[in-house]
């Protein structure tokens, strides 16, 4: 494929990163769960590794997108020395992440994404760099960074063809044989604007496992770009980790992993 105007490098790089959940699932805790310290000494909020994966791909400016009442996140990050700007953006009970995403909308039309997690973890940390570069090789509109993992019945995990490209996302599914989740992604402004008007349209039914209603994931919306035609390129890290803090255990494993346990 030959490069297009979405493979263009002087196509700016902005940062996503949704902040807006509730983090029921770790109980009460006395701050954010993405500024939630862990790592070696001195620790480092959650966030901040994200962040440093994206300074080291050379991106200058983030939308961080939060509830209202989760101010000291803006807090902590402004009182850090970071090498790139971040701009904050609120929304109020939003019904997905995707819904959150794209209320940066008319902030980020126009310009390649890189999207990104505050509360997952993840190596190496010049993955943002390789996604990027594997955007501009093949002009796909999405990239996804795929991370090996044991957690499929919690994860969104990629069955990929023979050419490494996406051919299909498996939602939080028990019984997957897949080895490999997406955690990260790059994508360009043809991926934006489907994203906004597939929000356009009457929202399917979805069920988890058991027939539980569930609600819709980004995956969603990357299957259905694939479903119409769009490519979907991925760069699979093998030998790298991923690890969502965003349970009582997982964040325990960080701990654990990274140096702060106390047990």
């Amino acid at each position: 494929m030959s490069p297009t105007a979405d493979s263009d490098r002087q196509n700016p790089v902005v940062a996503l990163i949704p902040a807006a959940g509730l983090a029921t699932r770790l109980g009460r805790l006395p701050h954010s769960k993405e500024i939630h310290p862990v790592g070696v000494s001195p620790p480092r909020a959650v966030c901040e590794f994200l962040l440093a994966s994206l300074v080291a791909a050379g991106i200058q400016l983030g939308y961080v997108i939060l509830r209202p009442g989760k101010w000291d996140i803006p807090e902590h990050l402004e009182g850090l020395d970071l090498a790139i700007d971040l701009a904050y953006l609120t929304i109020e009970d939003s019904p997905s992440v995707a819904h959150t995403l794209d209320c940066a909308h008319p902030f980020i039309a126009g310009r390649r994404v890189a999207l990104g997690f505050p509360d997952i973890v993840f190596q190496p940390q010049d993955a943002f760099q390789q996604l990027l570069e594997r955007q501009e090789a093949t002009a796909a509109p999405v990239v996804l960074g795929l991370f090996p993992t044991d957690q499929g019945p919690r994860s969104d995990m990629v069955e990929l063809d023979d050419d490494g490209r996406a051919r299909r996302i498996v939602i939080k599914q028990p019984g997957t044989e897949l080895r490999f989740m997406w955690s990260i992604a790059v994508w360009t402004p043809r991926f934006t604007d489907y994203l906004h008007r597939y929000l356009e349209r009457p929202a399917p039914a979805r069920e988890a496992a058991g027939g539980r209603r569930r609600e819709l994931f980004v995956g969603d919306i990357v299957q259905a770009a694939i479903d119409d035609g769009l490519e979907v390129q991925t760069v699979v890290f093998a030998d790298g980790s991923v690890l969502d803090v965003g349970t009582p255990a997982s964040l325990r494993l960080a701990e654990r992993q990274l140096g702060l346990s106390t047990e």
